[in-house]
C-alpha cells in the first residue's frame, strides 16, 4: 500500500511538474523575475551601493576600487536571490488555482487518491520547479560575481545553495498556504502581484533595515523574511567583507557597514546567530505546509 501511495505521489509530482513547464507563459514569466531585477539592480542600483559604501569607508583607509565593486556586485546578487527565491515560488504554485478554475481537480478528487497524497504532490512540484528556476538564477548570479571579482570558494557556493532550498522551501510554504484558498486565476494573479511588488521592501532587500524607522524595525525583526535576507546575504557577501579586513578598514567601520547593509539583525537588541535564523525559516514552513495541508483536506471535503 506504502509502495502503492508513493507511485501515486510520484506520479502527481511529474504531472505538476510537466503542467508548469508545458505552460510557456508562467514559466517564462518565473524565469525572466531575476534576469530583469539584475538588469534593473545593474542599471540603476549599482552606482548608489558603491556611493553608499565609499560614503561609510573613512577617508584614510585605501580601499582598493575593485573591492568596492564587489561589495556593490555581492550586495545586489543576494538583494535578487532573496527577492526571486520568493516570488518565483507564488508562480510555480499557481497550478492549484488553474486546477481548481477549469475544474480539473475534480478530476482528482473522485479517484481514491488521498488529499494528502493529492496536497503533497502540489507542494513537491511546485518546489521542484521553483528550485529549477532558482538554480538557473544562482548560476547567473554566480557568474556576474566572479565577472564582478567577487572571491569565489566552494565553502561559499555550497552555503549559497543551501540557502536557496531553504529559502525555496520557506517561499513554497508560503505560496501554497495562501494560493489552496483562491478560486480563480484573477484572486491568485492579484495575490502574486501584491508579493512580487511587497515583498523586496518587507524582507529588506530593497531598502535595509538601518533605514527603516524603529518602530517598522521592530515589526520586521518578528517576519521570517527578515531572517531569510540576512542569512543569504552573510553568505553572498562574506567573502567580500573580507576584502575590506584585509584592506585594514577599522572594526567601528566595518559594524557600521555591516549594519547598514543589514548583514546583521538583532531581536529585541540580541544578535540572531545564523543557526536560529535557519531554524525560524524551517519553523515557519512547517507551520504554512500545515496550513496547506488542512486547506486541502477542507477544499477536498467540500468537493467531495
Amino acid at each position: 500500500m506504502k509502495a502503492k501511495t508513493m507511485r501515486t505521489f510520484l506520479s502527481l509530482t511529474a504531472r505538476d511538474t510537466k503542467l508548469f513547464f508545458k505552460d510557456k507563459g508562467s514559466f517564462f514569466s518565473s524565469l525572466i523575475t531575476p534576469v530583469i531585477l539584475l538588469v534593473l539592480y545593474a542599471t540603476f542600483l549599482l552606482r548608489i551601493y558603491q556611493n553608499s559604501f565609499k560614503s561609510g569607508i573613512p577617508p584614510q583607509a585605501k580601499v582598493p576600487e575593485s573591492t568596492i565593486t564587489a561589495l556593490s556586485s555581492s550586495q545586489m546578487i543576494s538583494s535578487l536571490l532573496a527577492v526571486s527565491c520568493i516570488t518565483i515560488t507564488f508562480t510555480s504554485s499557481l497550478l492549484i488555482v488553474k486546477d481548481r478554475a477549469s475544474h480539473r481537480i475534480n478530476d482528482l478528487t473522485v479517484t481514491p487518491i488521498r488529499m494528502l497524497t493529492l496536497s503533497a504532490a502540489y507542494f513537491a512540484s511546485s518546489f521542484l520547479a521553483s528550485m529549477i528556476v532558482n538554480g538557473l538564477a544562482l548560476i547567473a548570479s554566480l557568474i556576474y560575481l566572479h565577472a564582478s571579482s567577487v572571491p569565489i570558494t566552494a565553502s561559499m557556493v555550497a552555503w549559497i545553495l543551501v540557502d536557496v532550498v531553504v529559502l525555496t522551501l520557506f517561499g513554497t510554504a508560503m505560496a501554497t498556504a495562501l494560493t489552496i484558498w483562491l478560486n480563480t486565476q484573477g484572486q491568485a494573479t492579484a495575490v502574486g502581484s501584491i508579493v512580487n511588488a511587497g515583498y523586496g521592501f518587507i524582507c529588506g532587500a530593497y531598502m535595509p533595515f538601518a533605514s527603516y524607522s524603529p518602530g517598522l524595525q521592530k515589526v520586521c525583526s518578528y517576519l521570517p523574511s527578515t531572517y531569510a535576507t540576512t542569512v543569504i546575504r552573510q553568505h553572498v557577501m562574506g567573502s567580500s567583507i573580507d576584502l575590506l579586513k584585509k584592506a585594514g578598514l577599522p572594526t567601528s567601520a566595518l559594524d557600521s557597514i555591516k549594519e547598514g547593509i543589514s548583514f546583521t539583525v538583532s531581536f529585541q537588541g540580541n544578535p540572531v546567530p545564523t543557526d536560529v535564523m535557519y531554524g525560524v525559516l524551517v519553523g515557519f514552513s512547517l507551520v504554512f505546509l500545515l496550513i496547506f495541508i488542512l486547506g486541502t483536506r477542507l477544499r477536498g471535503a467540500a468537493q467531495r
